[in-house]
């Protein structure tokens, strides 16, 4: 692979995932500095095979020209000494803020694109808009690799004696236009964002609630018998929300309501209801909660918003489609998330037993049949004998009949098979026997045409990510690309086992689940088993998750379940407020001020010793079926600048990132404080993002105030925004 760096004026900021505090040594050893970099230019990523035509393409026709508007670029020579790796790409192209890839049908099937540097290549993309634009030579749109890693990217076309492609591709990298991202993986975020604002409050209280109810203790033996104290949260496959499933389903009635109230940081407390259903079949009944976790309305709200497309391959084409939500990519995302939220449930001892997580196609299923097994099944403990006879993690099932149970994949290295053979040795001493070894069916083939004929053949496909794996050679483009296709169209289930650094897993291979390789007490066996097997994933697997996309997915979940719902809406109640407060000349700009700070540290609100006090709060905005009554604190700032009138105020609360803090607390996840500040950096660029180019006639009414804490006060930072906002457009 080769690899030009062109710099540019505006210097993008470094959002760097991989071992932070080398930045400087790596970068000196490039030779890349500020001394070195032509202030006028543009700062690209230029990424493209090793193919003597390519190279010959790129070196006489693309270089030049773009080098004529004045883009300076930095050749090759510049970084041999350096080892090229995730690292080190990574580092590169955090200093950068495009990417250029040219692509011709030379470099299809070229070995110039491991999983490896593609990975680096994603990690880049998930954090800057408009990042990649698609050089094509002697191509077709339609022969560009199916893989995330190319999406939503712009298309040029390169001609050798036209050079109107020049000018295209200074406008995709120039212009401003609005970036639709793909719905990478959201589904770690979405769960801890459920976990932490919801569960973890409601889930340990829940039984004791209903017990002390008005309802419960007024019904005979024989019907509180019948009641179920978990809580059911079914995920429609058509992400719509439920707030009531007493009107879509005839055989569910609404019985009663459990008021609940609790505190949760970041200066809010909340009140809600969660309703009890009667499930009727035939002559039998039940009694449960249940609702449709409000995280899972994000897929449908961002879409429709045109923040994020879901793909859909046609069935037995490979064509791709830009269509509804009931698609493939949503599929996916739903299954992440179910497993995702069953092990964070499961990791906490007062919520373990509290609650079922539950997939269904709402275009097959009944609600009430499944609940009403569900609840059947937890009560009675019948084993039933159904079409879906694993309730206790229903994934969203195909049509597709598997001629093989699982296989797994890991390239001819004998550390490599060793880790392999455990695996499977593991597996059939428990009865999972239907297990395909393509070591032995398919001898002699490449990694790249084992994994196109087993991800044909197997449900689960679990792959051993090792280094090795990831630098293999055979796994070109055009192999990705039809590995991608086949794994979508014949749903199969990606599980990947790494040894370290979760964030380095590639979005082609769709995966579902991440196990992280243990090899003193070999937990991940037992993890894999109970995947595989449907089974609760217990205690001793609570490590399956990565933080490497907390904030890509709560970024998400925040603007669409919440921002997105409340401005400008919650800043009417500001007069209110006042005139309750006998005030009818004040300042106190109409925007809600979202406070991030550096470290973290979200407890309470916003009120600080001296200068910031708690005034008031805004009237309450309705959420999720009226059920959920949110509101924003008004704040009094004292000045301490003479050219600023004495007293202003604002209405401010801290963006969620006690979830942050709770999961470096939590053994589940990888984070410590250096990778937690990172990640909130990561967030704050992402929520920006979205406001601005998504939803910019809401983005007037909101702003992000990311500070460090631990140099600058809320106090100072809130005073010089203020100060810039006329005094007359603010009473």
């Amino acid at each position: 692979m080769h690899i030009w760096c062109v710099e540019s004026v505006k210097r993008s900021e470094k959002y760097i995932f991989a071992e932070v505090k080398d930045i400087k040594r790596e970068e000196k050893e490039m030779e890349v500095t500020d001394e070195s970099i032509d202030q006028q230019n543009l700062n690209v990523f230029l990424w493209h095979s090793k193919e003597l035509k390519d190279l010959q393409i790129v070196t006489d026709i693309v270089v030049p020209r773009m080098e004529q508007l004045n883009v300076k670029i930095y050749p090759q020579d510049r970084i041999e000494a350096r080892q090229l790796s995730t690292t080190s790409v990574t580092k590169l192209l955090n200093m950068t803020e495009k990417i250029l890839i040219f692509i011709s049908k030379n470099s299809l099937c070229s070995t110039w694109c491991s999983l490896e540097l593609m990975t680096s290549v994603e990690q880049f993309q998930r954090i800057n808009s408009c990042a990649t634009v698609l050089l094509l030579y002697d191509l077709l749109e339609s022969e560009v690799p199916h893989l995330p890693v190319f999406d939503d990217a712009a298309i040029v076309h390169v001609s050798n004696d036209k050079d109107e492609w020049a000018d295209k591709v200074m406008e995709a990298l120039t212009g401003e236009r609005c970036r639709i991202m793909k719905a990478r993986n959201v589904a770690p975020g979405l769960a801890w964002s459920h976990f932490y604002g919801f569960q973890q409050y409601v889930l340990p209280i829940l039984e004791s609630k209903v017990k002390e109810s008005d309802w419960y203790r007024t019904q005979s033996a024989e019907i509180q018998s019948k009641v179920s104290f978990k809580l059911y949260e079914v995920i429609p496959k058509s992400c719509r929300q439920q707030d009531d499933f007493s009107k879509v389903d005839r055989n569910i009635q609404f019985v009663t309501t459990i008021p609940i109230t609790f505190y949760i940081r970041a200066g809010n407390h909340r009140n809600m209801q969660l309703m009890v259903y009667s499930i009727t079949d035939g002559q039998e009944t039940f009694y449960c909660m249940c609702e449709t976790p409000s995280v899972i309305s994000v897929f449908r709200k961002m879409e429709d918003h045109n923040l994020v497309r879901f793909e859909h391959i046609y069935e037995g084409t490979g064509e791709h489609s830009e269509a509804s939500l009931k698609v493939d990519d949503c599929t996916l995302q739903l299954n992440r998330l179910c497993y995702a939220m069953k092990s964070i449930v499961n990791h906490f001892e007062p919520c373990t037993g509290t609650a079922r997580v539950m997939l269904f196609d709402d275009e097959k299923e009944s609600i009430s049949n499944v609940l009403f097994d569900a609840v059947k099944e937890e009560l009675q403990h019948v084993e039933l004998k159904m079409q879906y006879a694993k309730l206790k993690t229903r994934l969203l099932e195909s049509d597709q009949q598997y001629q093989f149970e699982v296989c797994v994949a890991s390239v001819e290295h004998n550390e490599d098979r060793t880790k392999k053979n455990q695996i499977i040795n593991y597996l059939k001493a428990n009865d999972i026997k239907n297990i395909l070894d393509y070591d032995i069916i398919y001898p002699g083939l490449s990694l790249s045409q084992k994994l196109l004929k087993t991800s044909q053949k197997c449900r689960w496909l679990i792959c051993l990510l090792t280094r090795n794996f990831m630098t293999d050679e055979s796994l070109t483009l055009s192999c990705l690309s039809k590995l991608n296709d086949i794994i979508c169209r014949k749903q199969v289930r990606v599980i990947i086992v790494r040894e370290n650094d979760a964030r380095a897993i590639p979005e082609c291979l769709r995966w579902l689940m991440y196990v992280p390789f243990d090899e003193r007490n070999h937990s991940h066996l037992k993890g894999l088993y109970s995947i595989i097997s449907g089974n609760d994933i217990q205690m001793e697997t609570q490590r399956m998750l990565s933080y490497g996309d907390v904030a890509y997915g709560l970024a998400w979940g925040y603007i669409s379940n919440y921002l997105m719902q409340i401005i400008p809406g919650i800043l009417n109640g500001i007069d209110p407020a006042f005139r309750e407060k006998g005030l009818d000349r004040y300042i106190c700009p109409r925007k809600l001020y979202i406070v991030l700070p550096k470290s973290c540290n979200v407890v309470g609100d916003l009120t600080d010793k001296e200068r910031i006090k708690f005034f008031s709060s805004t009237s309450s905005t309705y959420l999720f079926g009226n059920k959920r009554p949110f509101y924003c604190g008004i704040y009094k700032m004292t000045s301490t600048i003479a050219s600023v009138v004495k007293n202003f105020y604002f209405v401010g609360q801290f963006a969620p990132l006690y979830l942050f803090q709770e999961m470096k607390d939590s053994i589940m996840y990888q984070l410590n404080s250096e990778t937690m500040e990172i990640e909130t950096e990561v967030f704050y660029k992402i929520l920006c993002d979205l406001m601005k180019n998504a939803l910019p006639k809401k983005a007037m009414f909101c702003e992000f105030v990311y500070f460090d804490d631990s140099k600058s006060s809320l106090a100072d930072i809130m005073e010089q925004k203020i100060k810039q906002i006329p005094h007359d457009t603010s009473y």
